[in-house]
Parts: C-alpha cells; sequence; structure tokens
C-alpha cells in the first residue's frame, strides 16, 4: 500500500491506517493463509530432518575416520547451515509456541537417530583404530541445528 499515492488522491491518514489494519486482519484470518502457512512449516521441518539425515548419512564414513573432535566440526558446520535454512523459511511465517516445541522434538529425535546410525556403523570403522565419540558427534550436529534457532527467537522476542 503506498502512502503517498493514496493521500495524493485525497485520503487522510486515519484512512489509509484503517486500511491497513483490515488488510493485515484478513491476511492474517484467512483460512487459505493460515493452512497453507502451516504447511510449508511443517514441510520444511520434515525437509530439514531428512535432508540433516541424508547428508549425515552420506558422510557418516568420513565423519568417523576424521575422529570425534574433527566429526564434531563438520556435523555442527552442516547442522548451522540447515539451521540457517530453517530459520530464514520460518521467519516469515506466524508460529505458534506448539510449532516451536515441535521443531525441537524434529531436532532432537534426528539427532538421536544419528546417534543409533553412528553406533551401528562405527564396528566396521573400529578395525582401522579409529574411536569417534558418538555422543560427542550428535551433540555437535544438535547444537549446530540449535543455534540459529535459538538466536533468531531470542532476536525476535527481544524486538518485541
Amino acid at each position: 500500500m503506498n502512502e503517498t499515492r493514496l493521500k495524493a488522491m485525497g485520503w487522510t491518514k486515519k484512512e489509509i491506517d484503517h486500511a491497513r489494519k483490515i488488510f493485515a486482519k484478513a491476511e492474517k484470518n484467512h483460512p487459505g493463509t493460515v493452512s497453507l502457512q502451516r504447511a510449508v512449516f511443517w514441510l520444511t521441518v520434515i525437509v530439514l530432518a531428512s535432508g540433516v539425515l541424508a547428508f549425515v548419512i552420506e558422510l557418516l564414513p568420513v565423519i568417523l575416520l576424521g575422529g570425534t573432535l574433527l566429526g564434531a566440526v563438520m556435523l555442527f558446520v552442516i547442522g548451522s547451515c540447515l539451521g540457517l535454512l530453517f530459520v530464514h523459511v520460518a521467519h516469515d511465517l506466524p508460529l505458534g509456541a506448539h510449532h516451536h516445541v515441535g521443531a525441537v522434538l524434529l531436532i532432537l529425535a534426528g539427532c538421536g537417530i544419528v546417534f543409533m546410525l553412528m553406533v551401528l556403523m562405527q564396528a566396521p570403522f573400529s578395525t582401522y583404530g579409529v574411536k569417534a565419540n558418538p555422543a560427542i558427534l550428535s551433540a555437535g550436529l544438535g547444537i549446530g541445528l540449535a543455534i540459529p534457532y535459538i538466536a533468531h527467537w531470542r532476536v525476535t522476542r527481544a524486538a518485541k
């Protein structure tokens, strides 16, 4: 809504503000918009979780052979990149508390699955003398995923 054009057409400030409120309320309450936003959010969460699992499974041999420190750093970087992607998509969506809880639980579940996969796949690599700690590696992934999300949540909460 271009305020200068509306003023040039004879609209008052009060009328412009009233029109803005009407448009904001209509956009916010439209059932199609709300269901689309929910669908976009949960689709993003599912794609993020699937992407993390697929990427980590592909890199698991490299991560386990690299040792605990290198693997944790790699998983932290991967998690941070995917966490930033999630924050970028979720930034424009009006999310309720249950969405935040669901996203955090999904992140934790994904880290638990990665942990189990690392424990199962570590046995073949132990013959090479490599002992990577799956708990530390999973924590690196979880922290990497959570930091952008928590930082975004704190910044937006402080801005209100």
